[in-house]
């Protein structure tokens, strides 16, 4: 008897839990729910535009997301990091400023005003919120990276060499270590900068070596 209770207990529960994913979920939370299933969608279209360089699809689609959350930072976020590739800095620095109105220390709003000040050439400030992006993200490579670059322009290769150490070339999805020491050989005038980048390229492919490089062609490029 005692067995045949159990498994009686059992299949209510699992009636309970498809009668629920049927109905869309608890009544209390079905808004809630369906908000953020919009939200994500709308999101994610906007991420992977983004992704292919479709600045005008990926801000339509951001739109949308704002539109159906205007509270969330991520999508004030992603706006800013649309603008920043469009050269926007202004209109990218105040989504930057209330994403972290709306949530202090945000680890991608910090990362992407890190990206603002890179882009505008403020090193030091760039190092800054990379180091307060690192807290929260601690071991991203593509931090360390963009940190060892404002080392370099700085002027502090012992600080680059530091976060070089950080990065392994063993790595076989990310080519930071490569481009990372190339910098390091390119103030220092040594010829194996060339061979570092054309071992990324072949290691890491000719498009994940492009997603790279742009960065890396910034920091020496003639700004006069």
């Amino acid at each position: 008897m005692r067995g045949s209770w159990a498994l009686s207990r059992f299949f209510s529960a699992i009636c309970l839990a498809v009668g629920w994913v049927l109905l869309g979920g608890p009544p209390l939370h079905a808004a809630s729910d369906e908000k953020e299933v919009l939200f994500a969608q709308a999101y994610q279209d906007a991420l992977v535009a983004f992704h292919r360089k479709d600045w005008r699809a990926a801000q339509e689609a951001i739109d949308k997301a704002r539109r159906i959350d205007p509270d969330e930072p991520r999508g004030l976020v992603l706006t800013a990091r649309i603008l920043l590739k469009k050269k926007e800095y202004e209109l990218a620095q105040a989504d930057l400023r209330e994403a972290l109105r709306r949530r202090p220390q945000f680890g991608p709003a910090l990362r992407a005003s890190g990206d603002l000040a890179f882009a505008q050439r403020r090193f030091a400030d760039a190092f800054r919120l990379y180091n307060e992006a690192l807290l929260r993200e601690p071991g991203d490579k593509d931090i360390l990276l963009k940190m060892l670059y404002c080392q370099v322009m700085l002027g502090d290769l012992g600080a680059a060499e530091r976060l070089l150490a950080q990065l392994s070339p063993f790595d076989e999805t990310n080519p930071a270590y490569y481009f990372g020491e190339a910098a390091i050989f390119h103030v220092r005038g040594k010829r194996q900068e060339t061979d570092l980048l054309q071992t990324a390229r072949v290691m890491y492919g000719n498009d994940v070596f492009a997603d790279y490089l742009g960065d890396y062609e910034f920091l020496f490029a003639d700004h006069r």
